[in-house]
């Protein structure tokens, strides 16, 4: 059985790359022996133990500062020491921004590597990531792929997948039963993701202060929790919220794991993302039949047709989600027709199975 060393600098799940990852492990868990490099010990590493796989902890990026080029190194010798033992026949990288570690450890163990580039990057024009030592890459929408093959031209675009059946698609009479316990008779607009600005979430408090005045039976939901040098952000956030008097209206749900119980249970999920590389909570909501308002930001436009299957609006255009949720909470004809052809277009383009066939053709290319 073939050997693959995964590398995440990470230790949440929060964030759609994990969680994406956590997916591929278990989809192929079977098929080759799994080790998985993270940062610490935290929800992620909890995932990945549930699975069954081999789990170690250390730091795996690579810092450009010259009083912090001792510990890149310490670090690497020490991961390589531990790797060369396992004997991998394939790096397997999760994220563009450790790519400079985990091509420098794949060229000691003298092994390929995949990196899967799942963010946007500003570039300087030298390519520090090293991306151009990569024997593949994977990225998860045309705006990534746009943005690495200046360095590498083995680049292939592979959206996000999730399992089909672990998000249930309610009729609108099963999730106003459903949501009554938890929510009463309230509509329910969500934002769903890391509470940083880029996300949108100052957006989406001002499209609901717009809404509150015109709607009475209507609540917003913010789901997630912000990084650690992001709480001055949450703490500008809530402050606005408590100017705009919408305490009651607006709810922090914090971080959920099972993210799967509550989705299906949401009328729209409103994305106002200013930038994304692909927005996997989107294909989410898709198989939970939430129609999605999102943004021309990257990824959500290649995922989106407009008026068929969600919405678009400009970035930062408040008037433009005002209408679009007005229109849905409206007109339920339309509310069905968008939810049904987005349902449609998950099983067809962004399931687990058909991604992970994808991905596991470019590991068995590349792993000796």
């Amino acid at each position: 059985m073939k050997k693959i060393v995964f590398l995440s600098n990470s230790y949440t799940i929060q964030g759609g790359g994990e969680r994406s990852l956590v997916q591929l492990i278990e989809y192929i868990k079977d098929k080759y022996e799994i080790f998985v490099y993270v940062k610490r010990e935290g929800e992620l590493s909890k995932a990945l133990h549930n699975l069954g796989v081999k789990v170690f902890f250390s730091e795996l990026s690579w810092s450009r500062k010259i009083k912090k080029q001792i510990s890149n190194y310490i670090n690497l010798f020490k991961v390589y020491l531990a790797v060369k033992k396992i004997k991998p026949n394939l790096i397997y990288v999760n994220s563009g921004d450790i790519n400079p570690f985990g091509v420098r450890l794949s060229r000691l163990l003298n092994v390929n590597i995949i990196t899967h580039i799942r963010d946007v990057f500003d570039f300087p024009k030298k390519d520090k990531y090293l991306f151009h030592k990569s024997n593949a890459i994977i990225a998860d929408s045309n705006i990534v792929k746009e943005m690495v093959s200046n360095f590498n031209n083995k680049v292939e675009i592979i959206y996000n997948g999730i399992d089909k059946n672990k998000f249930k698609f309610y009729t609108y009479e099963e999730k106003k039963v459903k949501k009554q316990s938890l929510f009463g008779d309230f509509f329910l607009v969500a934002n769903i993701g890391t509470i940083v600005e880029k996300k949108g979430f100052l957006e989406f408090v001002e499209v609901a202060n717009k809404i509150c005045k015109v709607l009475k039976d209507i609540k917003f939901l913010i789901i997630g929790s912000p990084k650690p040098k992001e709480e001055l952000f949450l703490a500008n956030l809530k402050e606005r919220i408590k100017i705009y008097n919408l305490e009651n209206r607006i709810c922090f749900m914090g971080f959920i794991e099972e993210i799967d119980k509550i989705l299906p249970l949401i009328d729209i999920l409103l994305f106002p993302t200013r930038k994304e590389a692909f927005g996997r909570v989107i294909i989410e909501a898709f198989a939970s039949g939430v129609p999605v308002i999102s943004t021309y930001s990257g990824g959500p436009q290649e995922i989106i047709e407009n008026r068929k299957d969600g919405f678009l609006v400009k970035v930062g255009d408040i008037q433009g989600m005002y209408d679009a949720v007005i229109e849905l909470y409206r007109n339920k004809d339309l509310y069905e027709y968008i939810r049904k052809n987005a349902y449609k277009k998950f099983l067809e383009n962004f399931t687990i199975d058909n991604i992970a066939q994808k991905i596991t053709r470019i590991i068995e290319n590349l792993s000796s």
